[in-house]
């Protein structure tokens, strides 16, 4: 198990020597600019912005779960500093995927959102249903990496990607104190993501 301090200098290295896609969405705030369009100057094809869609729903679904997680106050204390910290990258996921999107954007209120029942009433079950969401999203995001066709959301699919495996690496380390996972996680395809996700939505 990653010790407390050890933990926070894991989430503070992150990747790149010391950038914090934990603290505050960095990467996400400084890219979010350039995905209004292509580097041409036109905008994502109709196929990019329907994956844009299901990912910004992904983002609103993993609001939902962290907001309910720590409002529960059955995660221990130190650990709930990390969930607030994703909870902060899940925003900034929204806010820059939303960007793109405009008018288009998915709302909260467009979904009844739906999670097993007693999914909130302990830590172990919180971390497990955390486990297979986060599972879910990086599986989705490295899906996306090569099934988008414009470079510029490729790239911050990458990047989102890379935020939530340190989400999945917490919930894990809470879990199982297994917060190492896979050298090389299952990519799901738009529809495999889609089939994942939409339960938990209400849709």
């Amino acid at each position: 198990m990653i010790g407390k301090l050890s933990r926070a200098q894991f989430l503070a290295r992150g990747v790149g020597g010391g950038v914090a896609l934990m603290a505050g969405g960095t990467l996400l705030a400084t890219a979010a600019p350039a995905l209004a369009g292509t580097s041409d100057g036109t905008g994502p094809p109709e196929e990019d912005l329907a994956v844009v869609r299901l990912a910004a729903s992904a983002e609103l679904l993993a609001e939902e779960f962290y907001t309910r997680a720590i409002a529960s106050r059955k995660i221990a204390k130190e650990d709930r500093g990390y969930l607030a910290a994703a909870l902060a990258n899940e925003r900034d996921h929204y806010a820059a995927l939303a960007k793109v999107l405009g008018d288009a954007a998915p709302i909260a209120d467009d979904f009844q959102f739906v999670f097993p029942a007693g999914a909130f009433g302990s830590e172990a079950a919180i971390a497990k249903l955390g486990v297979a969401l986060e599972t879910a999203f990086v599986g989705a995001y490295v899906g996306a990496v090569t099934g988008l066709q414009t470079l510029e959301l490729q790239g911050v699919a990458a990047q989102i990607a890379a935020s939530e495996a340190m989400h999945l690496s917490v919930l894990s380390d809470i879990h199982s104190h297994s917060p190492v996972g896979p050298a090389f996680p299952v990519a799901l395809t738009v529809e495999q993501a889609s089939d994942a996700l939409t339960p938990f939505l209400g849709t």
